[in-house]
């Protein structure tokens, strides 16, 4: 083992020379080095470090003609085309969400992985992806060796899930009053206004979309992610069966009225009459609300003998 010494410069160990005299050799740790250990050793203090990339190599060469250009990432390419696959998974999702909410696709209809793949102009890769999804958010059941379904409520759960929403969404409405930011509030009342200014009515899936426009921007303005999670995923469950029932029993222009008066009190910081228009609007117990009922009641009995 050679003599190992201290000094201020690092640590010294002696070596022998040509003459058999020990000669000092310090290993000293260097500033910028980037080898695994850090140290440069040697009277020389040669560094030794890993090679440059290519990106790098380039980025040196820039900088010795004179020029300062950085070497281009390729994170930035990678994080955008995750994002934009993001942004297709997430539109995928919605546009099979807005085919059961509309009525399209009917509680219980089973839903073909080619089809959709071709309607959507994607493989099924997607399809599948986005029918796990929607099966934890309820609004599609898988079946062994059957296949994927639209989801069957029954009337126990719609009740119950009716009973929910009119309970946290006249909730969302009255903290929506007292916490909209005057944004907000301009966005509600543009949502109204553009279905008020469609004078032959909103079509099916036109109701369906400014129906969850109309209650997302409620919840958002509530400004509670727990309940605004709560208050969507309880609506997104129910929206066939709402969607049915409104279309059915030709209350769409109807129910667009009552929207135009919750997002009046809404906007006019009147919480309470926003919390009581809410509770009205979501009521159970209306008369096409216990026609759609009758309506799904018959269908899960099967046709009649």
């Amino acid at each position: 083992m050679f003599p190992l010494r201290h000094s201020s410069a690092g640590f010294k160990c002696g070596s022998p020379g040509i003459s058999g005299q020990t000669k000092p050799i310090t290993i000293r740790r260097m500033a910028g080095c980037e080898n695994r250990s850090g140290l440069a050793c040697g009277s020389s203090a040669a560094r030794v470090q890993r090679l440059p990339s290519k990106s790098e190599g380039k980025e040196l060469m820039d900088q010795h003609g004179g020029r300062r250009t950085p070497a281009r990432s390729k994170s930035a390419h990678v994080r955008k085309a995750v994002g934009n696959a993001e942004d297709r998974r997430s539109a995928l999702i919605r546009a099979i969400e807005r085919e059961i909410i509309s009525g399209r696709l009917q509680p219980g209809e089973r839903l073909d992985e080619r089809t959709l793949a071709e309607k959507f102009g994607v493989s099924r890769t997607p399809i599948r992806e986005a029918f796990a999804r929607l099966t934890s958010a309820g609004l599609l059941e898988s079946q062994r060796h059957r296949g994927t379904f639209v989801a069957n409520m029954d009337l126990a759960l719609l009740l119950e899930a009716s009973e929910t929403l009119q309970e946290v969404e006249s909730v969302c409405a009255r903290l929506a009053a007292r916490r909209m930011t005057p944004t907000q509030r301009k966005e509600l009342a543009r949502i109204v206004q553009e279905a008020l200014d469609v004078e032959a009515g909103l079509d099916v899936e036109a109701y369906a979309d400014h129906n969850l426009s109309f209650h997302g921007k409620i919840f958002e303005g509530a400004q509670n992610r727990f309940l605004a999670d709560i208050a969507l995923n309880t609506r997104m469950r129910a929206a066939p069966f709402r969607t049915f029932a409104i279309n059915q029993g030709g209350q769409t222009a109807r129910s667009i009225l009552e929207h135009k008066r919750i997002a009046d009190a809404i906007c006019e910081n009147r919480p309470e009459d926003a919390a009581e228009l809410m509770r009205h609007h979501d009521d159970i117990h209306r008369p096409e609300y216990a026609d759609a009922l009758m309506h799904f009641a018959r269908q899960a009995r099967g046709p009649a003998d």
